[in-house]
């Protein structure tokens, strides 16, 4: 329960969350940052982007990113 406290408290910067956010809301026939042409369909739905940002939180706790 420690650890899951700890990892939900870890910060992630606006370019990760805005990365996130453009990659899930991305579909195939779109142009923008990302080069994903052919490999999506559609976009994920909102709970994909909370669950990428706790992924990417996990693993900077997994990584000792925090301080």
């Amino acid at each position: 329960m420690n650890a899951r406290h700890v990892v939900n408290s870890v910060y992630v910067d606006d370019k990760i969350r805005n990365y996130i956010v453009d990659w899930c809301s991305r579909r195939a026939h779109q142009r923008g940052s990302l080069n994903i042409g052919g490999y999506i369909q559609t976009g994920a739905s909102p709970r994909a982007t909370i669950n990428l940002t706790l992924a990417a939180r996990a693993t900077a706790f997994l990584n000792g990113a925090i301080t």
